[in-house]
């Protein structure tokens, strides 16, 4: 499974990096403080999984964007 991590706070995103690569069968593919990095990179990572801090500086951009994101790539959970 491809998993982007986004997460403003450094020290969460290195937490839940560290217990998601004890699984066998998950690639993090982009960490990001930002949901903007997410969106530069999308096209050519093409996630499976994009696990996100809902809060993220600015909630109301971040479900547009997360929108976006998802039309993009219909199997994205």
């Amino acid at each position: 499974m491809r998993v982007i991590l986004a997460d403003d706070e450094r020290n969460v995103r290195s937490a839940v990096k560290l217990l998601l690569e004890q699984e066998q069968n998950v690639e993090i593919v982009c960490e990001t403080e930002n949901l903007t990095g997410v969106i530069e990179k999308f096209s050519d990572l093409r996630p499976d999984l994009l696990l996100i801090d809902w809060d993220l500086r600015l909630p109301a951009m971040n479900r547009a964007m997360v929108m976006l994101l998802r039309h993009r790539c219909p199997g994205m959970r």
